[in-house]
């Protein structure tokens, strides 16, 4: 009988290391999707055309993180280009200004049960094809322990298609972009304009404009800062490009 009295507690101390041990494994950080899987597919593919994907990063941790990320191009046509970019407003809105982006970027804070999104942006510059890109979320403190990644598995299609009578010259446009109040759409040259519509990057269709107004523009000045997505129609009701506008409030940073 004495001797049980001895082992039990030696059981009981070799138990409660490996029972806090798997509390500490906990996730501190969740992405959300951790895989995307997309397939683009255009009409014309041109050097202006870009695709954004959304991810969100959240803490699920009990303290506090300073993160940073890095991106990984695992595969992919080497005209490609990518961003990374977030809510902050002191990115640059296009992408072939990314390369400094990638490599000066500053760190982030996300308290405990705090989500931020995130946007990758792909430039295929006229190039269909196919790549992998990756993005790592990581404690300053531990550079080399990755606490979360999102792996983009991306492919662009090119359907082009044959001339139609209705050629065209020139080239679409949004302006000023970031926007603060409105934006204005520049039309191609012999292309009339028609119904504009305004999507968050989650795909919710926010406002449409059923009639162009070249004098007033769009008013956009009750949505708040963000990316978001302008679907613009030629008068025959004919889709011609999804372009990427950045709202800015007046005095933003």
């Amino acid at each position: 009988m004495f001797r049980f009295f001895l082992i039990f507690p030696s059981i009981f101390l070799l138990l409660l290391p490996v029972t806090t041990g798997v509390n500490a494994q906990r996730a501190e950080l969740s992405v959300s999707p951790a895989t995307v899987s997309k397939e683009v597919v255009v009409n014309t593919l041109d050097e202006e055309f870009e695709d954004i994907s959304t991810i969100r990063l959240t803490n699920t941790g009990a303290k506090t993180l300073r993160l940073q990320w890095n991106k990984e191009i695992e595969s992919g046509p080497g005209q490609w280009q990518s961003a990374v970019l977030d809510k902050q407003p002191n990115y640059s809105p296009f992408v072939g200004n990314s390369q400094a982006q990638d490599q000066d970027q500053t760190p982030f804070q996300l308290r405990p049960s705090e989500s931020a999104d995130f946007f990758l942006v792909l430039r295929p510059n006229d190039i269909a094809g196919k790549g992998r890109i990756t993005i790592n979320f990581i404690e300053i403190t531990q550079p080399n322990r990755i606490l979360a990644s999102s792996t983009f598995d991306l492919k662009v299609i090119d359907r082009k298609r044959t001339a139609s009578p209705r050629a065209t010259t020139g080239s679409l446009q949004l302006y000023p972009n970031p926007a603060v109040d409105n934006f204005f759409v520049e039309m191609p040259r012999n292309v009339d304009a028609g119904k504009v519509e305004v999507f968050n990057t989650l795909g919710r269709k926010l406002k449409s404009y059923p009639q162009p107004d070249p004098e007033k523009g769009y008013d956009i000045s009750d949505l708040p800062e963000g990316i978001y997505l302008i679907n613009v129609y030629d008068d025959q009701g004919k889709k011609l490009r999804t372009m990427r506008l950045f709202h800015r409030r007046f005095g933003g940073a």
